[in-house]
């Protein structure tokens, strides 16, 4: 539960926050451009926790 509360705050975050740093207008954009920046955040965040995952296993 704990893990999708943290999703959903990235994402409102998010969706805050590019709207002002492109400032495309546009909300069919602005979504587009949030799930692409949340997309990348969570491949980014598995390769980073894969990576001290297999650290703590040696």
């Amino acid at each position: 539960m704990k893990k999708i509360l943290t999703v959903l705050l990235v994402l409102l975050l998010l969706y805050i926050a590019l709207p002002f740093l492109f400032k495309t207008g546009n909300f069919v954009l602005n979504g587009a451009l949030v799930l692409a920046a949340a997309a990348f955040l969570a491949f980014w965040f598995s390769l980073v926790f894969r990576k001290e995952q297999d650290r703590n296993a040696d």
